[in-house]
């Protein structure tokens, strides 16, 4: 990926997001306590996991857009 990126800071970004989605899904097949956000449906890593994902993606997207633009 990074041969070919498309932008500064597309490789970090796309790390972040990576990341984020495998640390979500780790924790999703964790046999521990998972928390108390969302009535116990997500763990803490998970949510912070979910915000960094989003975070990512629009960053992805706006540097993306910038680049467009010249």
């Amino acid at each position: 990926l990074r041969r070919r990126k498309k932008f500064e800071g597309e490789l970090f970004w796309v790390y972040i997001l990576l990341y984020a989605i495998t640390r979500s899904v780790i924790e999703f097949f964790r046999g521990d306590y998972r928390g108390t956000l969302f009535g116990g449906l997500l763990s803490t890593s998970q949510t912070i996991g979910i915000v960094m994902a989003v975070v990512a993606a629009c960053m992805i997207w706006y540097l993306k857009r910038q680049e467009a633009r010249g």
